[in-house]
């Protein structure tokens, strides 16, 4: 475990909803040719990698 991902590890929690799921942010600017996500809404591809990134952390 590395000190350097403590701060991003507490970011992961504090964003984390009760519902233990991670909303989708904002869209990236250019051509989109399918959303994945509503920013705002509960998203399945921001939950996997957070949980896959707590899982790893807290191991």
């Amino acid at each position: 475990m590395t000190p350097g991902w403590a701060g991003a590890v507490a970011v992961l929690e504090e964003t984390r909803s009760a519902a233990v799921t991670w909303s989708a942010y904002r869209g990236y600017p250019g051509r989109e040719w399918f959303a994945l996500d509503v920013p705002g809404e509960p998203s399945r591809w921001a939950t996997l990698r957070c949980s896959r990134i707590l899982a790893w952390w807290y191991g």
